[in-house]
């Protein structure tokens, strides 16, 4: 059914995103898709804000996420998936939404947070954002059993 899947996890918090990785690959299994991992750190923003930080910062930043991602992938993957980890900078939807189109993802998997009455913050901003701009289908999961 879907051949690229694209799956936005947070790896400072330990959140829900990362509790959804035996579905999502569950998932990925069964469909025969590509899991594609993407883990968006921070971007410097303004160039007033990237003054502050040495040239090679977000370079740093960047290497030290790779190395972060491939860990938790090899960690947690199963070895007959194919699995193509993506580190971004920025801001989250904004890349969510940008590495699924570079990426011809045709699905995007994201965690319900589940901590308000209120829908907008069961979702959380950047799903719902995601879920409002995105190409592909969104699947927004619980961190269910």
């Amino acid at each position: 059914m879907f051949k690229k899947i694209l799956y936005p996890v947070n790896l400072e918090t330990g959140d829900a995103s990362q509790a959804l990785l035996p579905r999502v690959t569950e998932l990925a299994k069964q469909w025969h898709a590509e899991l594609v991992p993407l883990y968006v750190l921070p971007g410097f923003g303004m160039p007033l804000v990237a003054s502050f930080f040495p040239a090679d910062a977000a370079e740093k930043m960047r290497a030290g996420g790779k190395a972060l991602l491939d860990k938790f992938c090899s960690d947690n993957v199963p070895d007959e998936l194919s699995v193509t980890p993506i580190v971004a900078q920025g801001t989250p939807y904004e890349r969510i939404l940008a590495e699924a189109g570079r990426h011809g993802a045709d699905l995007i998997v994201m965690p319900h947070r589940g901590r308000s009455e209120d829908a907008y913050y069961l979702v959380g901003t950047t799903t719902s954002k995601v879920v409002e701009h995105a190409d592909c289908a969104v699947l927004v999961m619980r961190n269910t059993p």
